[in-house]
């Protein structure tokens, strides 16, 4: 029996049961509407709630306010950290069992707080953040932003476990039913990248994939502000596709994003599917193999609207 709980021995298992994987909480993972996990109402005393919010394929970001500061607050699945197995998973009164949490993880401008599942398969994370302050520190205490993701992690227990996730029926040409991990062979990067990978990594959602120890390639299916900012992204064509390229450089490395739309998702939002890749400054230009990349991805996408 759940501690707190008055469902019955039977109920009680076979919630126990469902909830032994992010797949049986939260259903079909391709599908998740990860907004219906993110209940604004839950952070009401905390933050001042600003009714907008952006959701991808695999995540949602609400906007809000706290201490007079612009906050995001998020959830995504993710994948398991490597330490899983060393980190101090607990029980709460208000999280049925098999689920845990972890400990929070203070991330540069604010604080994580997780959901752990049983199988080990996927993690729901639960942010909130802010811009650093001139001193690089989060403009809202740290404390306070724990307190938030807290409260929007307890809040998504309950819709979890009430059966109340809701999903996104895709249309057939839908980028959401394409899974990164299979647009591309280890012969094809290999033959546009000078550095051999480990096998890709695949989200648990299958929206996105990635290459490498720091994840120096990656192909993510997203849901993107459109039209893009053409200060900063140069359209190209790319295997007759309509493209965009994007460049920086930071911190010793380079970056470079190759990204092509597909259908609209919502009014100035469109379904993308973009190739990035980065590597240290002293390298080749990204670009080079993030073009070469995409021109193997492109022609197995819906076709460009």
């Amino acid at each position: 029996m759940v501690s707190g709980s008055a469902v019955p021995n039977e109920a009680a298992g076979a919630l126990s049961a469902r909830l032994g994987g992010a797949d049986g909480g939260l259903g079909e993972l391709t599908t998740v509407d990860f907004c219906s996990l993110l209940d604004g109402k839950a952070i009401k005393d905390l933050a001042r709630h600003q009714n907008v919010e952006f959701g991808s394929l695999d995540y949602c970001v609400l906007f809000a306010e706290a201490d007079g500061e612009d906050i995001q607050v998020s959830v995504e699945l993710t994948n398991p950290p490597p330490n899983l197995h060393n980190l101090d998973l607990e029980r709460r009164d208000w999280l049925p069992d098999p689920l845990r949490v972890g400990p929070h993880d203070d991330v540069e401008g604010g604080c994580e707080a997780a959901i752990f599942f049983k199988d080990g398969k996927g993690v729901l994370s639960f942010g909130a953040r802010t811009l650093p302050d001139d001193e690089g520190e989060p403009a809202v205490d740290q404390d306070d932003l724990c307190d938030i993701a807290d409260a929007l992690r307890k809040a998504a227990a309950a819709v979890i476990v009430e059966g109340r996730v809701k999903h996104t029926e895709y249309a057939a040409n839908s980028l959401g039913r394409v899974d990164p991990c299979t647009l591309l062979t280890g012969q094809q990067i290999n033959t546009a990248m000078p550095t051999t990978f480990k096998p890709q990594v695949g989200n648990p959602t299958k929206h996105r994939c990635t290459w490498g120890v720091h994840e120096e390639l990656e192909l993510a299916a997203e849901i993107s502000d459109w039209p893009l900012d053409e200060e900063f992204y140069a359209p190209e064509t790319i295997a007759g596709r309509p493209s965009f390229v994007y460049t920086s450089k930071e911190g010793g490395f380079a970056y470079c994003e190759v990204v092509t739309a597909n259908i609209e998702d919502a009014p100035n939002t469109r379904e993308t599917l973009s190739v990035y890749v980065s590597d240290k400054i002293d390298k080749p230009d990204p670009c080079i193999a993030a073009r070469k990349l995409a021109a193997v991805v492109w022609p197995q996408l819906p076709a460009a609207p």
